[in-house]
């Protein structure tokens, strides 16, 4: 999952897999593709939206990757505090 997060200072795009993710969302991928396909696009996205401007602490790692000469800031997603 990749997402936007900000602060009055900044903001940055970071990548959450699987765990990280499932815990941000609050369930599975697979989860949100039942939702999706079973109980309608509104209700899937009414889920994601739920999930908007909710006050949280992210420790993010970062690393920089160079990939054919260009260097390049990698920004993943290492816990959450409420």
């Amino acid at each position: 999952m990749v997402m936007k997060i900000n602060d009055p200072t900044a903001e940055a795009w970071i990548t959450a897999f699987n765990e990280p993710a499932e815990e941000i969302i609050g369930c599975s991928a697979d989860d949100l593709y039942k939702i999706k396909n079973d109980e309608g696009e509104d209700i899937y996205e009414q889920k994601l939206k739920e999930l908007l401007w909710i006050p949280r602490l992210f420790r993010v790692g970062v690393a920089q990757i160079e990939y054919m000469n260009e260097k390049t800031k990698n920004q993943c997603y290492v816990s959450i505090s409420y």
